[in-house]
């Protein structure tokens, strides 16, 4: 399980690695990634208001023992199944980086 305030690098660190998140944001953006990834995604849970041991508790329980977190976890691991195919050699993130080092290449010897 990953615990974060909502920013964009631990939500595609969840991602990539297909854990859960207890999103908790503070300011700015956060709200609307831990929306996103709670809500959107399906890959975790949002918890709001101030972070004590208490509710840190609650969040933890809800994402590790209640059915909205099992559903959060089953989901994290389907999309970061989906994020390894894509890096791995053949898949789509893997092709488009191989397309841009080899357009660098030659236009360095250009």
């Amino acid at each position: 399980m990953g615990s974060q305030a909502g920013d964009w690098n631990s939500i595609l660190e969840g991602l990539s690695t297909g854990v859960p998140l207890l999103a908790w944001p503070i300011n700015t953006d956060q709200k609307i990634n831990g929306k996103y990834a709670a809500n959107g995604l399906g890959m975790g849970v949002l918890s709001v208001g101030p972070i004590n041991k208490g509710a840190i508790s609650r969040g933890v329980k809800m994402l590790m023992v209640e059915d909205e977190g099992k559903k959060a976890r089953e989901k994290a691991q389907e999309l970061g199944e989906i994020a390894r195919k894509c890096v791995e050699k053949g898949g789509s993130s893997h092709e488009k980086l191989s397309e841009l080092i080899e357009y660098l290449v030659a236009k360095k010897k250009e």
